[in-house]
């Protein structure tokens, strides 16, 4: 995987599946994975600049994004409840995700470009996958109380796994704008091909990768 990858995706993915339940997630252009990572990742943390090396998946994952002149300005999408709230969602997750990972940008905590660089600077750390995973587990776990995900799973997920997807499609599109742009709860298919209707979360260009 390069740099900017699907990681961020995977910290709001984790709580999804932790409770049992299920959202999907499509992305309409996943190809984008590959069209904004730089050729060297710098980083500023701090007063230090590190050169890192940005590894390159194989070509066949990916394919052509879209021009970059229809990039739309992610500074005027935000979620439901306003740029306010989306500032604090920022702020909570980066420095969460910074005592995860053990070092922090050096740009202002509302920075979005702060949490670039963090993530940047956590695949330069960690190439195993499964540690980035527990990482993103273990932001999560940091987020929420911790008797919260078991909970959800058996009030809500277990019982009522339709409207345990309703509710987690919901969330995320409350507390992911900030994070992927904009969103639109849909329609999508679930297990044994039935329609789950308001269960997926389409992400139009995701603004992280």
């Amino acid at each position: 995987m390069n740099a900017i990858n699907f990681h961020a995706i995977l910290l709001l993915g984790t709580w999804i599946h932790s409770t049992n339940s299920f959202t999907a997630i499509g992305l309409s252009h996943r190809n984008l994975l590959n069209s904004r990572a730089p050729a060297k990742c710098k980083q500023q943390l701090g007063t230090i600049y590190k050169e890192t090396r940005c590894i390159k998946a194989k070509s066949d994952l990916f394919i052509e994004g879209p021009p970059m002149e229809t990039k739309p300005n992610y500074e005027e999408q935000n979620g439901p409840f306003g740029p306010v709230l989306d500032k604090l969602f920022l702020n909570i997750f980066r420095n969460k995700m910074a005592a995860q990972v053990g070092i922090d940008s050096s740009l202002p905590v509302d920075d979005y470009q702060g949490l670039i660089e963090l993530t940047s600077a956590m695949n330069a750390r960690f190439s195993d996958k499964n540690e980035v995973q527990l990482i993103a587990q273990n932001v999560l776990r940091t987020i929420f109380p911790s008797w919260l995900p078991g909970a959800f799973g058996e009030l809500f997920a277990k019982p009522l796994p339709a409207f345990s997807s309703r509710m987690n499609a919901w969330a995320t599109w409350v507390f992911g704008t900030w994070l992927m742009g904009e969103c639109e709860i849909n329609d999508c298919e679930i297990d044994g091909g039935d329609i789950g209707h308001n269960q997926g979360l389409l992400v139009k260009r995701c603004r992280f990768l």
